[in-house]
């Protein structure tokens, strides 16, 4: 899958040559390097990720970062608080790029990688 250059922010982690890579700034439109985008993978959001960035496992593929994001791998969903479901149905596989966004949509606070 390639990524589409208006999908990230700086502070978005891909993968790029088989690693993770920060973005740091856009590039892309500037210097006229739209092609390298073939190079940007999107990172899938696992367990581990969501461990990385403070979530806590609640209930079996569900996960909860201070009682307002909510992400089911099992289903792929994002869910904003989960006391008031919001479901944002996305039926593919969530990448770590789009966490982040939503998260900072939501908070206007960068998601941290914690441990």
């Amino acid at each position: 899958m390639t990524m589409d250059v208006r999908e990230l922010r700086i502070g978005n982690l891909t993968y790029y040559g088989g690693r993770v890579y920060t973005i740091g700034y856009y590039p892309f439109s500037f210097s006229g390097h739209e092609n390298d985008m073939a190079h940007y993978k999107p990172i899938p959001l696992t367990e581990e990720w969501l461990l990385k960035f403070g979530f806590e496992n609640y209930d079996s593929l569900k996960f909860s970062i201070n009682d307002l994001l909510v992400v089911d791998l099992h289903d792929f969903t994002f869910g904003v608080n989960r006391f008031d479901v919001c479901w944002l149905d996305n039926k593919n596989t969530i990448h770590v790029h789009q966490l982040q966004n939503l998260y900072f949509a939501l908070t206007g606070k960068e998601l941290e990688i914690t441990s």
